[in-house]
């Protein structure tokens, strides 16, 4: 299974923070939130991730490069970062697994994923 992460916006409403980095990389407890998200994941099995990217994209693809070093798989489809939600998940469709979660990098929820994606499968 797939985890499709929204990480394209500005972030405008963390202003200062987001200034000279992308939301998704705003630290918290000393790493970037999207660690914590990807983590989270990998926690529950999940190891292959499609970040779309748009806002200071090279800082996230820098950061996490292929995922090798994080023990996951993790490729990218970048677009303006004016480009709106349901375009940027156009965009990537040729990279869409046919299963997937699709979640936001600035959202963080504790969920039971395997119950939840057995429901689907």
């Amino acid at each position: 299974m797939q985890v499709v992460i929204l990480c394209g916006g500005k972030g405008k409403r963390l202003l200062p923070l987001t200034k000279t980095k992308p939301k998704p990389m705003v630290l918290v407890n000393k790493k970037p939130f999207l660690l914590h998200l990807i983590n989270y994941f990998k926690k529950n099995n999940f190891k292959n991730f499609l970040l779309l990217l748009g806002y200071k994209h090279k800082l996230i693809s820098d950061y996490f490069g292929n995922g090798k070093k994080f023990n996951i798989k993790i490729k990218y489809n970048i677009q303006s970062e004016k480009t709106n939600t349901s375009k940027r998940i156009f965009e990537a469709k040729h990279q869409l697994n046919e299963k997937f979660i699709i979640v936001y990098s600035d959202n963080f929820v504790v969920f039971d994923s395997k119950r939840y994606v057995n429901s689907f499968i």
